[in-house]
């Protein structure tokens, strides 16, 4: 098991996906208690990893791409700390956008 592999697969669940975006929530900033090593976003030329462009995470730094097999993308291997990120998606098929008067926020 490759612990970097790419995290798309060949049979792609989510066809209606047009637009991806990972904003970064902490990196090795001066807040100890938010610090992590590893886990870079890297994108590939293929499925298997090869060929990779690495991009380091910064808390507030926005990766945005499409989401099509153009954009084999995965995840390093997170050393120590806890890597936290905000995961977008986006569409351009009006059938899969989320209705905002529906959308809510619940408080536990």
């Amino acid at each position: 098991h490759d612990k970097d592999a790419c995290v798309q697969r060949e049979e792609f669940c989510c066809r209606w996906r047009s637009h991806s975006a990972i904003m970064f929530l902490n990196d090795d900033s001066v807040d100890v208690e938010l610090q992590f090593t590893g886990g870079n976003f890297f994108f590939a030329e293929n499925r298997f990893g090869h060929d990779q462009s690495l991009v380091t995470p910064k808390c507030g730094r926005l990766v945005g791409f499409t989401s099509g097999a153009e954009n084999w993308h995965g995840v390093k291997h997170v050393d120590s700390g806890e890597r936290f990120v905000a995961a977008i998606w986006y569409t351009t098929e009006s059938q899969h956008a989320y209705d905002h008067n529906t959308l809510a926020f619940y408080d536990d």
